[in-house]
């Protein structure tokens, strides 16, 4: 079981990713806990290997808060195609 700490969302998402990464290996998690706010409420969540799109969404959800949280928004990666007009 892996625990989430959502007042700390940049570990919660590195937590998260870690997870998706188990599951897909195929050495998955199955319940991952989450506690929220100062005292401490708690809820739980299990996946299966359907859960792929929903876990992703949970990861997309903290990234996003942390981004947030850091004053920053996530980067966005852009090539460069060669012999254009500059």
């Amino acid at each position: 079981m892996i625990t989430i700490d959502e007042a700390n969302p940049c570990q919660a998402a590195a937590d998260l990713r870690q997870a998706y990464a188990n599951m897909v290996a195929g050495t998955q998690e199955g319940e991952i806990m989450f506690r929220a706010g100062p005292n401490g409420v708690e809820r739980r969540v299990s996946f299966a290997k359907g859960d792929a799109s929903r876990l992703q969404k949970l990861i997309d959800h903290y990234q996003g808060l942390c981004d947030a949280m850091n004053g920053g928004r996530r980067a966005r990666r852009f090539g460069l195609a060669t012999g254009g007009i500059w």
